[in-house]
């Protein structure tokens, strides 16, 4: 007595693009802005030899990203529920696709 087998074939995505073009983008934007955390102070502290110098460029260079992560997240969560109810009002909900 034969058993019949079936087999199934899943076709693979190639076409990674989608996902491989912003990961890379974000990369390198981390990868420079890390680079310029390290280097503007010093660069200023090889330049004038003073610290205190050093230590106002490095906090003004860490700044932006002190304030964004500060209210970043608080502006994004309450942007996300002004969409959620705006959705809900019109009566879109989860139907509705992007």
């Amino acid at each position: 007595m034969q058993i019949a087998t079936r087999t199934t074939t899943t076709k693979i995505a190639t076409n990674r693009t989608p996902i491989t073009a912003p990961l890379i983008a974000n990369t390198t934007s981390l990868l420079g802005s890390m680079l310029t955390l390290i280097a503007l102070p010093w660069f200023v502290l090889q330049t004038t030899g003073s610290a205190a110098k050093t230590g106002i460029t490095g906090g003004f260079v860490a700044l932006p990203a002190f304030i964004v992560g500060i209210s970043g997240g608080t502006l994004v969560d309450r942007l996300q529920m002004i969409e959620a109810r705006d959705e809900s009002v019109r009566g879109t909900g989860s139907r509705r696709r992007r």
